[in-house]
């Protein structure tokens, strides 16, 4: 019974490994995991470039740099060396937090 249960039994499910090893993963799981997927991920990140890239690059580049030049030009222009100016804006900042914390802002 030994021989036939090796012949049978146990040569039958190394063809069976064999074979399904050859088609499932070679095949299937290889073409989907090293060839599909890296290409439609490459497809994806070429249209994400061409849609996202110039937009993205004029905000970070552009639109984001002349914003904070205009705010540091009113900040500059804001510091004009005299003391009596300067208490006006601590007084009106002063007077602001203390609307928000009566508004409920900060609890």
């Amino acid at each position: 019974i030994n021989p036939v249960y090796y012949r049978v039994i146990v040569a039958g499910f190394r063809k069976l490994s064999e074979l399904t090893y050859r088609f499932v993963d070679s095949g299937l799981v290889d073409a989907l995991y090293h060839r599909a997927l890296p290409a439609a991920f490459t497809g994806l990140s070429r249209i994400a470039y061409r849609l996202i890239e110039p937009g993205y690059d004029a905000l970070l580049h552009t639109h984001l740099v002349n914003l904070f030049k205009a705010l540091w030009s009113s900040l500059r222009r804001m510091q004009t060396g005299r003391a009596p100016h300067y208490l006006i804006y601590l007084w009106l900042g002063a007077s602001i937090l203390l609307l928000l914390v009566l508004a409920g802002w900060f609890r």
